[in-house]
């Protein structure tokens, strides 16, 4: 009876520990993702410089997200961002739908960029496609060559965003060869409902 009080005990101790670990490190994991997959899927270099979130409030803090320009084009970021602040539904985590009733996106920064060829969005939206179109060739290859039993209870997570503000955002437009930005607008405010 010791041994397995024992043994339940250390259990505990292990799981308390890795629990302890996960959310200690998610910051870092999330902005380590970001960065990864964010690289991956345009091409170019993706920049965080910190993740916070805080569990007990359900909201999620990113400090300056900058995606450079693609090669080609100049060597500014073509996108920056100064902060971003995710709230989630904390109850609707373990359902199929994640509700966010809340994006906030503060001073955002676009540069679109023409280098006599194409824009710099066109390769961003070209490369997102390519890397989409790899990795639904690869999971599906890897659909077919696995049997699954549970088909029926594996769902996968959707999310619903009730509110997107983004506040003083500025774009740039430039061609690559002036170097000169020949149009720079500011917008105040952007709401956009129910995505």
């Amino acid at each position: 009876m010791k041994k397995i009080v024992l043994v339940f005990i250390l259990l505990l101790a292990v799981l308390g520990g890795l629990t302890y670990w996960f959310f200690e490190n998610l910051d870092d994991f999330i902005k380590s993702y970001m960065v990864e997959y964010g690289s991956k899927m345009t091409k170019t270099d993706v920049e965080v410089d910190s993740v916070k979130t805080d569990i007990s409030k359900g909201e999620i803090l990113i400090n300056r997200i900058g995606i450079e320009n693609p090669k080609g084009f100049s060597n500014n970021e073509a996108f920056e961002v100064k902060k971003v602040k995710i709230h989630v539904n904390k109850e609707s985590l373990n359902q199929d739908v994640i509700e966010i009733p809340l994006v906030l996106i503060n001073n955002p920064e676009i540069i679109y960029e023409y280098n006599g060829k194409k824009t710099n969005f066109d390769v961003f939206k070209y490369n997102i496609q390519n890397y989409q179109k790899n990795v639904n060739n690869s999971s599906s290859q890897k659909k077919i060559s696995q049997v699954t039993e549970n088909n029926d209870k594996k769902s996968s997570k959707t999310f619903f965003i009730k509110e997107l503000k983004i506040i003083d955002l500025e774009i740039k437009a430039r061609v690559s060869s002036v170097k000169k930005d020949f149009l720079n607008k500011k917008i105040p405010l952007i709401v956009i409902k129910n995505i």
